[in-house]
Protein backbone atom coordinates (compact mmCIF):
# COMPACT_ATOMS: atom_id res chain seq x y z
CA UNK A 1 0.00 0.00 0.00
CA UNK A 2 1.04 3.36 -1.00
CA UNK A 3 2.36 5.99 1.67
CA UNK A 4 1.42 9.78 0.78
CA UNK A 5 3.64 12.75 1.51
CA UNK A 6 2.17 16.02 2.60
CA UNK A 7 4.46 18.79 1.46
CA UNK A 8 4.10 22.23 3.20
CA UNK A 9 2.77 23.97 0.31
CA UNK A 10 -0.25 21.21 0.23
CA UNK A 11 1.00 19.13 -2.45
CA UNK A 12 0.39 15.57 -1.97
CA UNK A 13 2.69 12.87 -3.54
CA UNK A 14 2.43 9.08 -3.38
CA UNK A 15 5.42 7.11 -2.79
CA UNK A 16 5.12 4.36 -5.25
CA UNK A 17 8.34 4.33 -6.99
CA UNK A 18 10.64 6.33 -7.11
CA UNK A 19 8.55 9.17 -5.82
CA UNK A 20 10.03 9.84 -2.55
CA UNK A 21 13.58 10.03 -3.68
CA UNK A 22 12.37 12.59 -6.66
CA UNK A 23 10.45 14.36 -3.28
CA UNK A 24 13.88 14.41 -1.43
CA UNK A 25 15.82 15.65 -4.42
CA UNK A 26 13.14 18.99 -3.60
CA UNK A 27 15.11 21.47 -1.45
CA UNK A 28 13.17 23.39 1.01
CA UNK A 29 10.63 20.54 1.24
CA UNK A 30 9.90 19.25 5.19
CA UNK A 31 8.29 16.05 4.55
CA UNK A 32 5.51 14.58 7.07
CA UNK A 33 5.61 10.75 6.62
CA UNK A 34 3.87 8.17 8.61
CA UNK A 35 6.26 4.51 9.29
CA UNK A 36 5.30 2.20 6.47
CA UNK A 37 6.97 -0.34 3.84
CA UNK A 38 7.92 3.25 1.73
CA UNK A 39 11.04 3.20 4.02
CA UNK A 40 12.72 0.76 2.70
CA UNK A 41 11.64 1.29 -1.49
CA UNK A 42 15.14 0.72 -2.95
CA UNK A 43 15.67 2.79 -5.99
CA UNK A 44 17.47 1.56 -9.67
CA UNK A 45 20.94 2.81 -7.67
CA UNK A 46 19.54 0.57 -4.68
CA UNK A 47 19.45 3.34 -2.21
CA UNK A 48 16.43 3.58 0.10
CA UNK A 49 15.45 7.40 0.80
CA UNK A 50 17.91 7.32 3.51
CA UNK A 51 20.54 6.87 1.68
CA UNK A 52 19.07 9.95 -0.56
CA UNK A 53 18.20 11.87 2.42
CA UNK A 54 21.83 11.37 3.64
CA UNK A 55 23.77 11.86 0.17
CA UNK A 56 21.44 15.71 -0.04
CA UNK A 57 22.93 16.52 3.03
CA UNK A 58 19.94 17.94 4.98
CA UNK A 59 19.78 16.88 8.83
CA UNK A 60 16.11 17.30 9.22
CA UNK A 61 15.03 14.48 6.04
CA UNK A 62 18.37 12.30 7.39
CA UNK A 63 17.08 12.18 10.89
CA UNK A 64 13.43 12.26 9.98
CA UNK A 65 14.11 8.67 7.83
CA UNK A 66 16.78 6.98 10.00
CA UNK A 67 14.92 7.63 12.91
CA UNK A 68 11.95 5.11 11.42
CA UNK A 69 15.24 2.41 11.49
CA UNK A 70 15.50 1.52 8.03
CA UNK A 71 15.84 -2.53 7.84
CA UNK A 72 17.93 -2.22 4.00
CA UNK A 73 21.32 -3.17 4.59
CA UNK A 74 23.75 0.48 3.66
CA UNK A 75 25.30 -1.14 1.11
CA UNK A 76 28.88 -0.95 0.30
CA UNK A 77 28.89 2.81 1.05
CA UNK A 78 27.70 3.69 4.56
CA UNK A 79 25.83 6.18 6.06
CA UNK A 80 28.53 7.68 7.45
CA UNK A 81 30.79 7.64 4.35
CA UNK A 82 27.72 9.17 2.46
CA UNK A 83 27.61 12.16 4.63
CA UNK A 84 31.80 12.26 4.23
CA UNK A 85 31.81 12.45 0.60
CA UNK A 86 28.88 15.05 0.52
CA UNK A 87 30.54 17.50 2.41
CA UNK A 88 28.10 17.40 5.61
CA UNK A 89 29.45 17.91 8.71
CA UNK A 90 26.41 18.33 10.32
CA UNK A 91 24.82 14.81 9.30
CA UNK A 92 28.16 13.27 9.95
CA UNK A 93 27.89 14.72 13.22
CA UNK A 94 24.03 13.67 13.98
CA UNK A 95 25.28 9.69 12.94
CA UNK A 96 28.20 9.61 14.90
CA UNK A 97 26.00 10.88 18.08
CA UNK A 98 23.10 8.23 16.91
CA UNK A 99 25.32 5.06 17.00
CA UNK A 100 26.69 5.01 12.87
CA UNK A 101 29.90 3.69 13.00
CA UNK A 102 32.76 4.49 9.79
CA UNK A 103 33.65 1.16 8.47
CA UNK A 104 37.48 0.63 7.80
CA UNK A 105 38.40 0.63 3.74
CA UNK A 106 38.81 -3.11 2.83
CA UNK A 107 37.76 -4.93 -0.47
CA UNK A 108 34.63 -2.88 -2.17
CA UNK A 109 34.16 -1.37 0.85
CA UNK A 110 34.77 3.01 1.19
CA UNK A 111 35.55 4.24 4.28
CA UNK A 112 33.87 7.32 5.62
CA UNK A 113 37.98 9.07 6.48
CA UNK A 114 38.04 7.93 2.32
CA UNK A 115 35.44 9.21 1.23
CA UNK A 116 36.44 12.97 2.63
CA UNK A 117 39.77 12.48 1.46
CA UNK A 118 38.50 12.01 -2.44
CA UNK A 119 35.95 14.86 -1.55
CA UNK A 120 38.47 17.71 -0.26
CA UNK A 121 36.50 18.06 3.06
CA UNK A 122 38.68 18.48 5.30
CA UNK A 123 36.39 19.30 8.32
CA UNK A 124 34.61 15.47 7.72
CA UNK A 125 38.32 14.10 8.00
CA UNK A 126 39.14 15.55 10.99
CA UNK A 127 36.08 14.19 12.92
CA UNK A 128 36.81 11.06 11.30
CA UNK A 129 40.23 10.97 12.06
CA UNK A 130 40.33 11.18 15.56
CA UNK A 131 41.99 8.06 17.01
CA UNK A 132 42.21 6.41 14.03
CA UNK A 133 45.77 6.77 12.65
CA UNK A 134 45.87 2.64 11.65
CA UNK A 135 42.90 3.87 9.01
CA UNK A 136 44.78 5.66 7.24
CA UNK A 137 46.95 3.03 6.00
CA UNK A 138 43.90 0.75 4.26
CA UNK A 139 43.69 0.21 0.81
CA UNK A 140 40.88 -0.27 -1.01
CA UNK A 141 39.82 -3.42 -3.63
CA UNK A 142 41.82 -1.46 -6.64
CA UNK A 143 44.75 -1.13 -4.62
CA UNK A 144 44.41 2.92 -4.20
CA UNK A 145 45.51 4.40 -1.36
CA UNK A 146 44.15 7.47 1.49
CA UNK A 147 47.04 9.53 -0.50
CA UNK A 148 44.92 8.70 -4.31
CA UNK A 149 41.68 9.62 -2.87
CA UNK A 150 43.55 12.80 -1.16
CA UNK A 151 44.87 13.62 -4.44
CA UNK A 152 41.57 13.25 -6.17
CA UNK A 153 39.75 15.46 -3.75
CA UNK A 154 42.96 18.21 -3.60
CA UNK A 155 42.38 19.55 -0.27
CA UNK A 156 45.93 20.70 0.39
CA UNK A 157 45.32 20.59 4.38
CA UNK A 158 44.36 16.91 3.96
CA UNK A 159 47.47 16.37 1.71
CA UNK A 160 49.45 17.88 4.41
CA UNK A 161 47.89 15.97 7.06
CA UNK A 162 48.79 12.79 5.64
CA UNK A 163 52.69 13.95 5.02
CA UNK A 164 52.67 14.47 8.79
CA UNK A 165 51.53 11.41 9.53
CA UNK A 166 54.02 9.29 7.36
CA UNK A 167 52.01 8.57 4.24
CA UNK A 168 53.84 7.17 1.66
CA UNK A 169 52.66 9.40 -1.90
CA UNK A 170 55.20 7.23 -4.21
CA UNK A 171 52.83 4.66 -4.18
CA UNK A 172 50.63 2.98 -7.23
CA UNK A 173 47.15 1.47 -7.50
CA UNK A 174 46.64 -1.72 -9.52
CA UNK A 175 46.74 -0.13 -12.48
CA UNK A 176 50.00 1.29 -11.45
CA UNK A 177 48.26 5.07 -11.08
CA UNK A 178 50.28 7.01 -8.67
CA UNK A 179 48.41 10.03 -6.72
CA UNK A 180 50.31 11.89 -9.30
CA UNK A 181 48.22 10.68 -11.85
CA UNK A 182 44.67 10.83 -10.30
CA UNK A 183 45.16 14.14 -9.03
CA UNK A 184 46.00 15.17 -12.71
CA UNK A 185 43.09 13.24 -14.14
CA UNK A 186 40.92 15.06 -11.22
CA UNK A 187 42.17 18.49 -12.69
CA UNK A 188 43.43 19.49 -9.31
CA UNK A 189 45.92 22.23 -10.15
CA UNK A 190 46.70 22.92 -6.40
CA UNK A 191 47.16 19.01 -5.50
CA UNK A 192 49.41 18.69 -8.70
CA UNK A 193 52.10 21.33 -7.56
CA UNK A 194 51.85 19.99 -4.26
CA UNK A 195 52.95 16.47 -5.38
CA UNK A 196 55.28 17.79 -7.21
CA UNK A 197 56.72 20.03 -4.55
CA UNK A 198 56.87 16.89 -2.04
CA UNK A 199 58.59 14.56 -4.88
CA UNK A 200 56.32 12.74 -6.57
CA UNK A 201 57.77 11.68 -9.87
CA UNK A 202 56.26 12.75 -12.77
CA UNK A 203 57.84 10.05 -14.98
CA UNK A 204 56.31 7.54 -13.47
CA UNK A 205 54.29 5.38 -16.19
CA UNK A 206 50.69 3.61 -15.61
CA UNK A 207 49.83 0.36 -16.71
CA UNK A 208 48.71 2.60 -20.08
CA UNK A 209 52.45 3.30 -20.76
CA UNK A 210 50.97 6.95 -19.69
CA UNK A 211 52.79 9.80 -17.41
CA UNK A 212 50.82 11.73 -15.54
CA UNK A 213 51.40 14.57 -18.01
CA UNK A 214 49.66 12.48 -20.95
CA UNK A 215 46.52 13.27 -18.74
CA UNK A 216 46.98 17.05 -18.30
CA UNK A 217 45.22 19.73 -20.20
CA UNK A 218 45.89 22.93 -21.39
CA UNK A 219 46.29 24.36 -17.71
CA UNK A 220 48.33 21.72 -16.22
CA UNK A 221 50.20 21.32 -18.67
CA UNK A 222 52.97 24.01 -18.11
CA UNK A 223 53.66 22.49 -14.37
CA UNK A 224 54.97 19.07 -16.03
CA UNK A 225 58.05 17.95 -17.55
Amino acid sequence: MNQVLLLPDGCLCTTRGPAMHDVLACLGHQVLLAAGPALDRVNKKGETPAHTAVRGGSLKMSALFLDKKPTVAEGELSFVALAAGSGSVEVLQWLLKNGYKDVETAGDKVSGLFAAAKAGNWSAFQLLLAGRAEALKAVDAQGATIAHYAAAGGSEKILNALLKAGIPFAVADSTKATPLHVAVKAKKEGAVAWLLKNGADPAAVDDAGKKPADYADEALKPLLP
